[in-house]
């Protein structure tokens, strides 16, 4: 994470903040578009919704099949690339339509 923090004058690092983008994952157990946590969030983000799918979970991290990108310099650019490799976790926001089995 290196490309994070960058050290100034004083020697402190300096931390710069970028938009996250997140991705989506359409399921059927997720709630509908209209009704979904998920796509209430993205539509809050401006990112398209596509009514006739089921928005079931919400994906900030480095995951192949959804990666989260970054604003930076008005372009978005995979934050696995920012950060020089992967996170060890996803974190994931869930609207649940039906239970699920473990």
């Amino acid at each position: 994470m290196d490309n994070f923090l960058h050290k100034g004058k004083d020697k402190k690092p300096k931390q710069n903040i970028y938009k996250l983008i997140c991705s989506a994952q359409n399921y059927d157990w997720g709630q509908p578009a209209n009704c979904s946590l998920v796509s209430t969030v993205l539509r809050k983000n401006s990112r398209p919704v596509d009514e006739s799918k089921a928005y079931a979970e919400y994906w900030m991290g480095t995951h192949p099949n959804g990666p989260s990108k970054i604003l930076k310099d008005g372009k978005e650019v995979l934050l696995s690339e920012e950060i020089n490799g992967q996170l060890s976790y996803l974190f994931k926001v869930i609207s649940i339509k039906n239970p699920l089995s473990i």
